[in-house]
C-alpha cells in the first residue's frame, strides 16, 4: 500500500512541485522514520466524549494492545507507554482506529508524529488529497534553486481556501538550558517529522530556540452519516538534534517558561475547594476528573496537572471540554470550525508566548546598542525581520480561513453565539497580527540606527588614528627644513634638532587637547 501511494504522489510531482517534501518524506531514503507513532481515539455520544484510546505503533511493525485509559490519569500513563507484546500488525490496529462504532456521533482520531506508512493508509483510506499531508509536513522553505517551495507558499491563498481542511503553523519557543555552547542552523527534531529548530542568541545564559510547529485538522462522513475529524500533531516531547554529525548529540525540549497559557476557563475557588474535599475524604490523588464520563469546566488548576505534549493537551480538551457550540452544525458533519477549536486557541496562545519573546530580543537588542558592549551584529537583526514577515503571513492564511468559514455559516440565531465567539479569535488574531507588525517596524528604524551607529564607531577609531598621527606631524616637518640645506651634519644638528621638535609636538598636542576640552572644537 506504501509503495503504491508513494507512486502515485511521485506522478503528481510532475504536475505539483510542491508535493516533493511529501515525495521525499514518503521513500525516506534516510531512513530516519524510526520512531513510534501514537493515536488517540475519541468517540463523542450527545456532543459528550467517552472514554479516550491510545496506542502505539513501533517502527517494526508492532502495536500496543488497545487500553482505555481514564482521563485523570491521562498526563502520568501516556509519557511512560511503552510497546508491549505485539498483539496484531499495523494495518489491524489503524482499521480498529478508522472503523467507528454504530451506537456513537462520531469520532476524533489524534496522530502524532506520523511516519509514511500511515500516511498512505489514512490517504487511501479517506481520499485525503496529497496536498494536505504536503502542506502538514513541509513547512521549510529552503533555497528555491535547489527545491520547490512548500505548499504554504507555493500556493495562492485564494486557491488555499478551496482546500479541504485547516493548517495551523506556528513557532514554539523553547529552552535548551545553560552551557550551551553553540547549536548548527541545521538543528531538527529527533522524531518522524524533523521539523527544523533554529537557535537564537543567548539571553541572561539561557540559549533559546524556536521549533517549526503544525496541527493539521481534516474532515470525513462515512456512509451512516457518522463524522471523523483527524487531528496530526507534532512530537512536541521529542528531544533536540543539535549537530548533524553527531547523531547522539541531543537536547531535551524544554518549553520556555512551561510553554503557554492554558487555553481553558480558570477553576473558580468553589469548585476547587470542593474536589479538594472530596479527594480528601476519598484519599484519591490529584487527577483531570474522577471518572471519564465527567465534563469539568477547566483543566486549570491544582487538581490538574499540567499537560506534558500537544497530543496529552488536545486529548485532554477534547475529553473534558464540550465541543462548542455544537448547534453549528452544516448537515450530519460537524462543522470544522467546531473541531479545530481548541487547537485554534493553542495556537494562538503559542502565538502571544512567541511575540513576547521577540519584543525581549527588541530590547536586548536596544539595551546592547546604547552600551555598546557587547557589539551588536547586524545578521542578528535581519532574520527577525523575516520571521516577522512570515509570522503576519502565517496569522493572516489563518485569518482568512477562519473569516470565510464564518460567511459560510447561516446567521440563524442558534448559530450567532457561535459567530460572536469567532468573532474573538479573529480580534485576537488581529491583535497579534498588530504587535508584530510594530516589532517589525520598530526593527526596520533599529537598522538604521545601527548604521548609524557604526558609523560613528568609525569615525572615532579614524578620530584616535587623527591624534597619532597629530604626533608626528611636527617631526617630519621639522625634518624637512633641516634637510633644506646643501650639507646635513646629522651629528652636529641632531641634538638642536630633538631640541626644537620634541617642544612643538608637545605644543601642538596641548593645543589641540585645550581647543577639544575647552572651546569645544
Amino acid at each position: 500500500m506504501t509503495s503504491a501511494y508513494t507512486e502515485y504522489v511521485k506522478e503528481q510531482t510532475n504536475r505539483h512541485p510542491c508535493l516533493q517534501g511529501l515525495a521525499d518524506f514518503l521513500k525516506d531514503e534516510s531512513r530516519e522514520q524510526v520512531h513510534p507513532v501514537s493515536l488517540c481515539t475519541i468517540d463523542f455520544l450527545h456532543d459528550k466524549a467517552m472514554e479516550p484510546k491510545i496506542q502505539k505503533i513501533s517502527p517494526q511493525n508492532e502495536t500496543t494492545s488497545p487500553q482505555a485509559v481514564d482521563i485523570g490519569k491521562l498526563s502520568t500513563i501516556a509519557p511512560k507507554l511503552r510497546l508491549g507484546k505485539a498483539f496484531s500488525t499495523r494495518e489491524t490496529v489503524l482499521v480498529d482506529v478508522t472503523t467507528v462504532p454504530q451506537n456513537v456521533q462520531g469520532r476524533v482520531i489524534i496522530v502524532e508524529d506520523i511516519d509514511r506508512h500511515t500516511v498512505a493508509y489514512l490517504g487511501i483510506k479517506y481520499g485525503i488529497s496529497p496536498l494536505f499531508f504536503a502542506t502538514y509536513l513541509d513547512s521549510t522553505f529552503s533555497n528555491i534553486e535547489t527545491r520547490p517551495p512548500p505548499p504554504s507558499l507555493a500556493i495562492l491563498p485564494s486557491v488555499v481556501l478551496v482546500q479541504e481542511g485547516v493548517h495551523l503553523h506556528y513557532q514554539r519557543v523553547l529552552d535548551l538550558g545553560a552551557g550551551l555552547k553553540e547549536i548548527e542552523d541545521t538543528a531538527r527534531l529527533n522524531s518522524n517529522v524533523r521539523r527544523s529548530v533554529k537557535p537564537t542568541p543567548p539571553l541572561s545564559g539561557r540559549q533559546l530556540a524556536l521549533a517549526r510547529t503544525s496541527c493539521s485538522i481534516v474532515g470525513r462522513l462515512t456512509e451512516d452519516d457518522q463524522w471523523t475529524y483527524l487531528i496530526f500533531v507534532d512530537a512536541t516531547r521529542a528531544d533536540v538534534s543539535i549537530s548533524e554529525q553527531e547523531s547522539r548529540c541531543l537536547r531535551r525540549q524544554v518549553p520556555l517558561s512551561s510553554g503557554p497559557e492554558d487555553v481553558s476557563e480558570f477553576q473558580s475557588y468553589s469548585s476547587w475547594r470542593k474536589v479538594r474535599q472530596s479527594r480528601a475524604s476519598s484519599g484519591a490523588e490529584p487527577s483531570f476528573v474522577s471518572h471519564p464520563t465527567q465534563m469539568p469546566t477547566s483543566l486549570s488548576g491544582t487538581s490538574f496537572p499540567r499537560p506534558t505534549s500537544l497530543f496529552i493537551a488536545l486529548t485532554h480538551i477534547f475529553c473534558s471540554q464540550p465541543l462548542p457550540s455544537s448547534d453549528a452544525l452544516n448537515g450530519p458533519l460537524l462543522h470544522i470550525l467546531n473541531v479545530s477549536y481548541y487547537p485554534i486557541r493553542l495556537a494562538l496562545s503559542e502565538w502571544k508566548l512567541y511575540t513576547l519573546v521577540l519584543s525581549r530580543y527588541v530590547k536586548h537588542y536596544e539595551n546592547t546598542l546604547i552600551c555598546c558592549s557587547p557589539p551588536v551584529r547586524q545578521y542578528y537583526l535581519q532574520p527577525w525581520r523575516r520571521r516577522c514577515a512570515q509570522s503576519r503571513q502565517k496569522l493572516a492564511a489563518l485569518r482568512l480561513f477562519v473569516d470565510t468559514q464564518i460567511s459560510n455559516l447561516d446567521p440563524s440565531p442558534p448559530k450567532d453565539l457561535h459567530i460572536k465567539q469567532w468573532k474573538l479569535v479573529l480580534h485576537d488574531i488581529d491583535h497579534l497580527s498588530s504587535q508584530i507588525a510594530q516589532w517589525a517596524t520598530f526593527l526596520d528604524g533599529m537598522v538604521g540606527v545601527f548604521d548609524a551607529h557604526q558609523s560613528l564607531m568609525e569615525a572615532r577609531e579614524v578620530k584616535q588614528l587623527t591624534y597619532v598621527v597629530l604626533g608626528f606631524v611636527p617631526l617630519s616637518l621639522i625634518a624637512g627644513i633641516f634637510s633644506m640645506g646643501e650639507r646635513a651634519s646629522w651629528s652636529a644638528d641632531l641634538e638642536t634638532y630633538f631640541a626644537i621638535a620634541v617642544p612643538a609636538t608637545i605644543a601642538l598636542v596641548g593645543i589641540c587637547v585645550f581647543m577639544r576640552k575647552v572651546v569645544g572644537y
